[in-house]
């Protein structure tokens, strides 16, 4: 294998390492997303209970203080909600961002194989080519031998009548 080929094989080692750690990253990204969103199922699964639970309720046997902790306390969930709805935000647009990393990586390495495939199909062709030429070669020396024979063998037959 020359220079050039080996070179392009590592930068094809290389690629594929980066395309790797890219797909690892992607995948991390995504299961940070999955557990962020199932996290905001949680919020949201907890605050539409409780709104339920305090709807049937009886309201009116609940002293003030109650109703204000409640109401508090919905506002601090409504704002964890809130919160929440940022980090997956954040979080979506850094899965995105992880997966353009992934095909960018992906692309690179499909332009470096894509290339090794064709250095070696130049070099299969110019190989061909090289074999072709010598059978050639050889086969008009073969050609040449006979015609120097067959005159040989006249004029051996012509001089011996």
């Amino acid at each position: 294998m020359t220079q050039a080929l080996r070179s392009l094989q590592l930068a094809i080692e290389m690629a594929t390492r980066a395309r790797d750690e890219a797909d690892q990253a992607l995948q991390h990204a995504l299961r940070v997303l999955q557990n962020a969103q199932a996290q905001m199922a949680q919020l949201t699964g907890y605050a539409d209970e409780t709104d339920l639970r305090w709807t049937t309720a009886n309201v009116a046997a609940l002293s003030g203080e109650v109703m204000m902790h409640h109401r508090n306390f919905m506002g601090r969930l409504r704002e964890a909600i809130q919160m929440q709805e940022g980090v997956l935000r954040n979080l979506e647009r850094q899965a995105d961002a992880a997966r353009q990393r992934r095909v960018q990586r992906e692309i690179k390495l499909k332009s470096f194989q894509q290339l090794m495939d064709k250095r070696l199909r130049e070099r299969a062709l110019q190989a061909a080519r090289r074999e072709q030429k010598q059978m050639d070669e050889f086969a008009g020396q073969m050609h040449a031998r006979q015609v120097v024979a067959r005159r040989m063998r006249e004029e051996n037959t012509g001089e011996s009548r």
